[in-house]
């Protein structure tokens, strides 16, 4: 799991664009394995659509179909190439202007390697050190 943990981090590094989410930082103890980003205030375009239903814009709901469709073109145009393999909306985070950003990066692959999605993992959505979302 530390190999698999890692190489997220190797590759995380190396992602720069509006529509991904900003890697600040890792933790490697032998407690805890926590990968730091960006903080998005919106939370998940999952929550924001059941919560919010028939109050977005069309105008909001198209930009917000072209960001996830940009972050995604970076990923497959980046060398090496990176597929995100689990794109859904709990895995598109909202920031405060409405950007949508891909998260949930441990379930890329690369022509590198494959960095396969483990259960065991637990993600720390978290800043102020109460408990996160886990899986």
């Amino acid at each position: 799991m530390i190999n698999t943990f890692r190489q997220e981090v190797s590759l995380m590094k190396k992602l720069r664009h509006p529509n991904i989410i900003l890697f600040m930082g890792a933790v490697l103890s032998q407690q805890r394995l926590c990968i730091v980003t960006e903080f998005l205030p919106r939370g998940s375009l999952f929550r924001l659509l059941r919560t919010n239903i028939g109050k977005m814009d069309p105008r909001r709901r198209v930009n917000m179909a072209i960001d996830i469709a940009r972050g995604m073109n970076y990923l497959h145009n980046s060398i090496p190439t990176v597929v995100h393999r689990d794109l859904k909306s709990p895995n598109l985070l909202v920031d405060k202007n409405w950007t949508v950003k891909g998260c949930r990066l441990w379930s890329f692959t690369s022509e590198t390697g494959n960095i396969s999605d483990n259960k065991n993992w637990k993600r720390n959505t978290t800043v102020d050190g109460s408990r996160g979302a886990t899986e």
